[in-house]
């Protein structure tokens, strides 16, 4: 498994393991994110649904992006073309996941987090990072559109769309103090203080009634989805597979 998931009460831990050198993640554990933010709210699976979950990476950094040369090895298979469609599709998946989930979402974050890395935490409610992380959007660096589970939509909502432009254009690394001011990050501690903090936080939100938190997220996702009126994400997919194969 390259994810795992442990439970703390009303509070659940889902870690990545996002192996070295590259510490990037594949599609495989893109499929479990799912599985394991589906079967931590359903209170069918004989269980209390967890309130909070925590989403956090082992090793030197949270992620470090998409497996790229895994996409590339698909694309030029004898299905390539749909192969690479069916892998953005999941990349939407996943981030939905994330974002409609019942429980309130925390991404914990340290090290250089680029890419993928940042699109899931962006998908997060609300994001804990060390003092130490960076954060990039490289994808134009490598000929791939920026164009991955709704992200940038997400991106224009929290940090503005000048400050998105500034990211994907020149695809440059911010510091964790740049990303709080920006809005990517919602608290900054010093890295030796990042598990704390982070389980601080949760254990807070944990108190929280379910059906209110359910209610207020409901509440924040209409109004996003209407600021978006004639929401493109659904279009990331097709953009996505379209420029990975014509690069």
């Amino acid at each position: 498994m390259t994810v795992t998931v442990e439970r703390d009460g009303r509070v659940a831990h889902v870690r990545l393991s996002c192996p070295p050198p590259h510490h990037t993640i594949d599609l495989r554990t893109l499929g479990e994110i799912v599985t394991a933010y589906h079967t931590l709210t359903d209170p069918g699976r004989g269980h209390e649904p967890a309130s909070v979950i925590v989403l956090s990476g082992d090793g030197p950094s949270f992620c470090q992006g998409g497996d790229i040369g895994e996409l590339v090895t698909l694309a030029s298979g004898d299905d390539g073309p749909d192969d690479v469609r069916r892998a953005a599709a999941l990349g939407h998946r996943v981030c939905r996941a994330i974002a409609e989930s019942p429980a309130v979402t925390v991404a914990r974050l340290h090290g250089p987090v680029a890419g993928t890395g940042v699109c899931l935490a962006a998908h997060c409610d609300l994001r804990v990072g060390a003092d130490t992380a960076t954060f990039r959007l490289p994808e134009l660096a490598l000929g791939i559109p920026p164009a991955w589970g709704g992200t940038a939509a997400r991106l224009a909502m929290d940090i503005g769309l000048s400050r998105l432009r500034h990211l994907v254009l020149t695809c440059d690394a911010i510091d964790a103090p740049t990303a709080l001011e920006y809005g990517l990050l919602h608290q900054v501690v010093p890295e030796e203080e990042l598990t704390r903090a982070t389980g601080v936080l949760a254990r807070k939100l944990a108190r929280r009634h379910p059906g209110g938190v359910r209610i207020a997220k409901a509440m924040l996702r209409s109004m996003e989805n209407g600021y978006r009126q004639g929401d493109l994400t659904h279009l990331d997919s097709e953009l996505f597979a379209h420029g990975l194969l014509h690069r």
